[in-house]
């Protein structure tokens, strides 16, 4: 299984370099249309919580630093920490980004553990490419990221409940997302499945 989650690393990793070689400084690079529907991604993961000066942040799979950019402009003051992968986009996402309270890291959490806790954690589109073991890693990776959790993780996913699949991505029931939550994560769960990317689709992700 340690080999299986390696050569998946190693492919995303190399894919999302790939498309930043392509794309550079656009939401494409994280495999998003626009910073217009990835906006609405950011208000649902982010709904509710608090932008005061002593909050951090954890942005897993950050690439550019596109939520950072986006609380910013809602006046954040604490501090954010940015983890991807794609060595290039952290390199780009250091370069852009000037802040002391704010960190990038090209790190994979499975080999290197994380040290400090953060108040929330957010996970957008990390779990969205087909692999070979998409809910085992999926499983893995907020396992792992809640142990260093204090308030809230919140994380989405494309909706089994559509009516067109991608070959290349990966679908899952929320209601299987929610009993693995319930049962090994916390007591307090919540899913929204109801909000749309683009106004004339069917809600075709869910954010837990």
């Amino acid at each position: 299984m340690k080999n299986k989650f390696k050569v998946s690393q190693k492919r995303l990793s190399k894919h999302y370099d790939n498309l930043f070689l392509k794309y550079g400084n656009s939401p494409k690079s994280s495999q998003w249309s626009n910073n217009q529907t990835n906006n609405v991604r950011f208000s649902i993961l982010t709904e509710g919580i608090s932008l005061g000066k002593n909050i951090s942040i954890l942005d897993f799979g950050c690439g550019i630093g596109s939520l950072y950019k986006f609380l910013k402009k809602k006046n954040f003051k604490g501090s954010y920490t940015g983890i991807d992968i794609s060595k290039l986009q952290i390199l780009f996402a250091k370069q852009n980004i000037s802040s002391k309270r704010v960190l990038f890291y090209h790190q994979n959490i499975f080999e290197k553990k994380l040290v400090k806790k953060y108040d929330y954690i957010f996970i957008n589109g990390v779990f969205n490419n087909l692999t070979n073991n998409n809910f085992k890693v999926l499983e893995k990776t907020i396992k792992t990221l809640f142990k260093n959790c204090k308030i809230m993780m919140a994380f989405n996913n494309l909706s089994y409940y559509v009516d067109y699949y991608d070959k290349g991505l990966y679908y899952v029931k929320p209601e299987k997302i929610f009993e693995l939550c319930k049962k090994n994560i916390s007591l307090k769960v919540k899913i929204r499945h109801d909000y749309q990317i683009k106004k004339k689709n069917l809600p075709f992700e869910f954010t837990t």
